[in-house]
Order: structure tokens, then C-alpha cells, then sequence
């Protein structure tokens, strides 16, 4: 087995064992992870964002204003529920400036309700854009609970520069969640993958 098929095999069990965790205790969503350079740990959660329309329909020919369908709306609104029920409170939501992500996170804070929360739009979470930009961009932000909306494979090169491994496979599905920690900064290889779940695991 080659060194890559391990890393693969190790990323997998790691997801494994974090969904069986959070499964069965809604509580591991919310703890901190101390890391030894100090500070409380900021909180990551890359969305990506729901299930869209493809280009063609509705007479739509531009990709970035392809907005979410029935299928979408419902997902956005079970992720934000599931993600309420298991204690996430967030202190921004962050998301690209393509429709699809500007609904998705529409449509999580109006779930949310009472959240006191509203749309910020982050050029830096436009595909192609690069991590290290985004990593300035949230640098100059308060808070210690960050939610980002955006797409693949960009959210996944954004994970894998902040844990630093570019060979790290992270595959976020439609309206799929990633959390990393990272120290008190979100700088390269200062974060840790805590937990990645998919649509299936929100249930009801």
C-alpha cells in the first residue's frame, strides 16, 4: 500500500470515529480544543453550499447565478436545524457571492430565527480564490465561531492548507459540514479537522 492509499485509510477512520462521537453526544460540536501555542481555539465550519440547479434550466447559462432547488432550500434549513440542535452558535456567516451560497446561507439564519445574524458576503470564498487570502480576510474578523458558505473543490483546498497537508482528501458534499479548530489564528497548518458530516447524518 502506498504512502498515499495510508493517508487515505487514516483521514477515513478519523471521519469514522468523529461521526460515531457526534452521533451519539451533540455535545462534541461545542468544546474548544486548547492547542499548546495558546489562546482559545477558533472554530471553522466550511459549508458547503446546497443542492443547485444545473446550468441549462430555467434559461439559466451563467454558473453563478444558478440558484438552489426545492431539494436545496429543504437542505439549507435541515443543516441549519441540525447544527442548532447540536449547539453551534455562530458569530458570522460568511459566504461567496455566487446565488447558490448566498441562499444556502439565507435560508440557514432564517431557520435560525433568532440568531441576530445576516448574510456577510466574502469574495474570498469564490472558487479559485486562494486559502491564504481567505486566511487574511478572517484574520481581521472578531469572533471565535466562523461560518463560511461556499463550494468545492475550493472549500477542500481551504481545509487542507489549514490543517497543512495538501494531499489531504476532504470531500464536503452538497450541504455538508467540516469543522476545523484552529489556534488563535487561522493560519496555515494551525487547524485541526475535528468533524465532517454529510445531509444523511442531520436526519428529520
Amino acid at each position: 500500500m502506498s504512502n498515499f492509499e495510508v493517508q487515505k485509510v487514516a483521514l477515513r477512520s478519523i471521519f469514522v470515529i468523529r461521526l460515531f462521537e457526534i452521533r451519539y453526544s451533540c455535545s462534541s460540536f461545542a468544546p474548544f480544543v486548547r492547542f499548546p501555542f495558546g489562546g482559545e481555539a477558533v472554530d471553522i465550519y466550511l459549508i458547503r453550499h446546497a443542492d443547485a440547479l444545473a446550468l441549462g434550466e430555467r434559461g439559466i447559462t451563467d454558473d453563478a447565478e444558478r440558484p438552489l432547488s426545492d431539494k436545496g432550500e429543504a437542505q439549507s434549513k435541515t443543516v441549519a436545524k441540525a447544527l442548532h440542535r447540536c449547539g453551534v452558535k455562530l458569530d458570522h456567516l460568511f459566504a461567496s457571492p455566487l446565488v447558490r451560497a448566498q441562499q444556502t446561507a439565507d435560508l440557514m439564519i432564517k431557520a435560525w430565527s433568532h440568531s441576530g445574524l445576516s448574510v456577510e458576503t466574502c469574495e474570498e470564498l469564490e472558487p479559485g480564490s486562494k486559502p491564504r487570502k481567505l486566511s487574511r480576510f478572517l484574520l481581521k474578523q472578531e469572533g471565535e465561531h466562523m461560518g463560511l458558505v461556499g463550494h468545492m473543490p475550493h472549500l477542500a483546498e481551504v481545509a487542507a492548507w489549514l490543517i497543512g497537508s495538501k494531499k489531504a482528501q476532504i470531500d464536503i458534499a452538497k450541504a455538508g459540514v467540516a469543522c476545523l479548530s484552529c489556534g488563535d489564528a487561522a493560519g496555515k497548518g494551525m487547524a485541526v479537522l475535528r468533524w465532517l458530516v454529510t445531509p444523511d447524518w442531520y436526519g428529520d
